[in-house]
């Protein structure tokens, strides 16, 4: 699991780097924390706004983008011997909409691969569970500085194996 965060965190800067040469702000990537239904786990993001404004829904402009996800959604108990560990790794596309000066409101779709790792502590053993699935979620974006801000998502994944609903927080940075 640690070179799992090793090789996201060298990912993330890799992008940071890059990004910070683009101009206009249509690169964005952020890091948080995740709660849901059974257990708590650490996420991180990036994306790409692809149409930028180019629409107005009731008088607000509106942008495109595309977005990936890693989510470490926690171990939980199933039982007392039994625990359960799931990660999952997402493509969305965001509907995002300006309706404040520093507040942006966003619905997201997309689907991706959740595994889910089931242990045993009483007979020692594990087995690990593959499946896609499709995610939906809202959130919003308070900025309160220049290119960086606080983010929160509510989502909700349905997967082969799992399902969970996760509530998370985040900063995230624009370049």
């Amino acid at each position: 699991m640690k070179k799992i965060y090793a090789v996201l965190f060298t990912l993330v800067s890799s992008m940071t780097a890059l990004a910070a040469h683009a101009a206009g702000g249509d690169f964005y990537g952020g890091a948080g924390y995740n709660i849901n239904t059974f257990a708590s786990g650490a996420r991180i993001f990036g994306g790409y706004t692809i149409l930028k404004d180019k629409w107005e829904l009731a008088g607000r402009p509106v942008s495109i983008a595309v977005e990936g996800t890693y989510l470490d959604i926690g171990t939980g108990s199933i039982n007392t011997f039994v625990k359960d560990h799931e990660t999952g790794l997402f493509a969305t596309a965001v509907g995002r909409m300006r309706v404040a000066d520093n507040l942006d409101v966003f619905a997201q779709a997309g689907f991706g691969q959740v595994q889910a790792k089931l242990t045993d502590n009483f007979y020692g053993t594990s087995t690990t569970y593959t499946g896609t699935a499709p995610i939906v979620g809202v959130g919003a974006t308070y900025t309160f500085m220049p290119h960086v801000g606080v983010r929160t998502d509510l989502e909700r994944y349905t997967g082969e194996y799992e399902s969970a609903v996760v509530l998370a927080a985040s900063v995230v940075a624009t370049f």
